[in-house]
């Protein structure tokens, strides 16, 4: 991956998915955040190491030469985009995973973060597409 902004976006979810799955390890009161509210649903066991495990198979496909490296970033991708989901869940009812209520543009802007590095996601893998990394793969 020769693209600096791809690589850090790719290390965006490896890093909170490391802080996520530690915080989860030492106590069940991050399990309530609007972020890890929907992957708790699905996930009720476990979900720290699924986390982690996500982390490392994303930090090894930023590291590997190998060609089916890129599959590596598939489980990134899901967990990032069901938190995304249950931020903008979250936005449309007005109310935090925990049941706290909000003005829906107070939300909003809070939870921005979460939707906004799983789109970023995407585009990363696609500039890794664009630049040949993914093209040797799909050839």
């Amino acid at each position: 991956m020769k693209n600096t902004l791809t690589r850090w976006i790719i290390w965006y979810g490896v890093i909170i998915q490391f802080i996520w799955g530690s915080l989860i390890t030492l106590s069940p009161d991050p399990l309530k955040i609007t972020a890890l509210g929907t992957l708790y649903r699905f996930v009720p066991e476990g979900l720290n190491y699924l986390l982690v495990i996500s982390g490392i198979l994303a930090l090894w496909s930023l590291l590997s030469k190998n060609k089916y490296a890129f599959f590596a970033l598939i489980p990134q991708q899901i967990l990032l985009l069901m938190a995304a989901g249950s931020a903008l869940n979250s936005i449309l009812l007005s109310s935090y995973a925990d049941g706290v209520l909000h003005p829906r543009l107070f939300i909003a802007a809070d939870q921005s973060p979460a939707i906004l590095i799983a789109i970023l996601h995407i585009f990363a893998i696609l500039e890794l597409y664009s630049t040949g990394w993914l093209k040797k793969i799909t050839k």
